[in-house]
């Protein structure tokens, strides 16, 4: 099965997808909200789902935010949700690093949710804001690249104060084969297109789910299907709708 409009379905064919699972992984920008704004009926429709004693995740590759951060927005737009459904990659960051045991110093290419959250296991951290470049280049190679000798790891994610710079000292950081390199998010674009949830889902062997309110259009997922390529083919989700909360009024 690929690609099935929800609304071609019947409605014991809809009650039946809503009783194959048990927990939600959804994705936040582009299907629960759009920057500060929630898109109307996703918040209602995963409350429903917790109300049917589904468990819901949300699943996110913002870094820049906390996960104390993501439940305050969360609330404000409506939905119940705890810390610990949150999943972002500043977490799982710091998560990953921690269960390595790693007890070096972090040069972060990237926004303070990631900062706040390695704080929050105990690992140091440097690179966070503004790293102006105050001299020529050539003085810059030669003599005032000041590189910190207890750096084991460089993450990146979106960093407003991007520069030359820090570009440099990364790579720097990573010519040392020992430096771990963690990328918190691969996305383009803002919103995210669907390649960057539909493909761990499939994966997983998860049923997947495409909301057209993000950046993802039919046309790509029609040209997908007819591909020859398997890693286009892996991209089409099983079912698709248009917004999230399409799916209310069949959770009675």
């Amino acid at each position: 099965m690929s690609a099935v409009n929800l609304d071609s379905l019947s409605k014991e064919e809809l009650n039946t997808f809503i009783k194959s699972f048990d927990t939600v992984l959804c994705d936040c920008d582009g299907v629960l909200w759009l920057y500060d704004h929630g898109i109307a009926g996703s918040a209602e429709t995963l409350n429903r789902f917790q109300h049917l004693g589904k468990k819901v995740f949300y699943v996110t590759n913002n870094s820049t935010k906390t996960r104390d951060e993501f439940v305050a927005k969360c609330e404000k737009l409506g939905f119940n949700t705890t810390k610990d459904e949150i999943l972002s990659t500043s977490y799982l960051t710091a998560c990953y690093l921690k269960d390595l045991g790693f007890n070096k110093k972090v040069f972060i290419v990237g926004s303070i949710g990631i900062a706040k959250e390695l704080e929050a296991v105990g690992i140091r951290h440097l690179g966070v804001g503004p790293d102006p470049v105050l001299t020529d280049l050539g003085s810059l190679v030669s003599q005032d690249l000041k590189l910190d000798p207890e750096v084991g790891a460089v993450v990146v994610g979106f960093d407003l104060h991007f520069n030359f710079l820090k570009m440099m000292k990364a790579a720097s950081y990573t010519n040392n084969p020992d430096c771990i390199f963690i990328a918190t998010n691969t996305d383009e674009r803002f919103p995210m297109d669907a390649a960057n949830i539909v493909v761990p889902g499939k994966r997983c062997g998860f049923q997947t789910l495409l909301v057209l309110t993000g950046v993802t259009k039919m046309s790509e997922v029609d040209a997908w299907k007819a591909s020859n390529k398997a890693e286009e083919q892996e991209l089409v989700p099983d079912y698709y709708t248009g917004k999230l909360g399409d799916l209310l009024p069949h959770l009675s």
